[in-house]
C-alpha cells in the first residue's frame, strides 16, 4: 500500500529511516494540431519514498516537481534540488540513493 503526503514535514515526521531519494520523469503525449504527429511534454520530479513509522507495510511517498519542458539547465535545477533535500533528511534519517518505479 502507499500513502502518499503533500508536505515535505508531513513526510518527516511520518517517515522512518531509510529514505531514498528518487528523480522521476512524467511524460504527457498531446496531439499537435500544427504538425501530424504527438508531442511529448515531460516534467521532473524529485520523488522521496519511506516506510511509514504507524505501519512498516506501508510506504510513504513525497513527490515534488522540479520543472517542466520550458526549464533551462534541469540537470542543474535536479542537483540542486537533491541536495537540499538530503540536507534537510540526513539529521534524521539514513539518505540512500533511490530509484523510483510507479
Amino acid at each position: 500500500m502507499k500513502l502518499k503526503l503533500f508536505s515535505l514535514e508531513d513526510f518527516i515526521n511520518q517517515a522512518t529511516s531509510p529514505v531514498a531519494i528518487a528523480t522521476r520523469v512524467k511524460t504527457k503525449v498531446v496531439d499537435n494540431e500544427f504538425f501530424s504527429g504527438k508531442l511529448f511534454i515531460q516534467h521532473y520530479y524529485v520523488v522521496l519514498t519511506s516506510r511509514w513509522k504507524k505501519d512498516l507495510k506501508v510506504v510513504v511517498v513525497y513527490e515534488e516537481h522540479i520543472g517542466g519542458p520550458a526549464e533551462m539547465h534541469i540537470e542543474e535545477k535536479i542537483k540542486e534540488k537533491v541536495k537540499e533535500l538530503e540536507e534537510k533528511l540526513i539529521t534524521k534519517f539514513e539518505v540512500l540513493d533511490g530509484t523510483f518505479f510507479p
